[in-house]
């Protein structure tokens, strides 16, 4: 039988009273992306071409809720070091009854790409975010974050954050709790790099 697309219910919990992280193992991971990418397949309405890496996703577990990070196969230090104002493809962000917060608030379904995945038990509505990156002329650098349509829903801060050792996968998260409907998910962007990314209960 088909194991749960995030058999793993990987993700921050807002049920247990401590945010109890445990890193999915990675053939786990990767059936969860080789699952949720031949579900898209190539959608006509992305806000940018990507290529993912489902060799290489990473994601923690802990409770139902879910969160699947894919890599953009061209994602590499050099590539971050030569952004430019145009979008260049970071990677996607799956979750699975969580949403991305913005405001104080999750953001609305009407602005959410969400697909239906079958778990080989059930139908399980997953919700899919394009991760994107631009530099402006001040230097600075930007995760952009797309939902349904076409303008990005969120605009958030990359910071250099260079990190000893080496970084295994392009793309490494960790999350916490802040409160009963909020956590904070981290990006670690080639260890060179790190966003935070706020995250809710979805709306009702």
């Amino acid at each position: 039988m088909t194991k749960s697309l995030f058999t793993l219910a990987i993700g921050i919990s807002f049920i247990a009273p401590v945010l109890a992280q445990e890193l999915a193992p990675l053939e786990e991971a990767q059936r969860g992306a080789r699952k949720v990418t031949d579900v898209l397949g190539t959608p006509t309405d992305a806000p940018f071409s990507i290529t993912v890496d489902v060799t290489k996703p990473q994601a923690i577990k802990s409770g139902p809720v879910g969160l699947l990070v894919i890599p953009d196969k061209q994602l590499t230090s050099a590539t971050l070091a030569g952004l430019g104002p145009n979008i260049t493809p970071i990677g996607q962000l799956w979750t699975l009854n969580v949403s991305l917060g913005k405001e104080g608030e999750p953001v609305p379904n009407d602005q959410l790409r969400f697909l239906s995945v079958n778990d080989g038990e059930r139908d399980l509505q997953v919700q899919l975010y394009y991760l994107g990156a631009t530099k402006g002329a001040d230097g600075k650098m930007d995760l952009v974050i797309y939902g349904k349509g076409k303008e990005p829903l969120l605009k958030l801060p990359i910071i250099d954050a260079k990190t000893a050792g080496t970084q295994l996968f392009p793309i490494e998260i960790s999350g916490h709790k802040d409160d009963d409907k909020t956590g904070t998910l981290s990006l670690k962007l080639t260890g060179n790099y790190t966003t935070d990314l706020t995250v809710k209960r979805p709306a009702e």
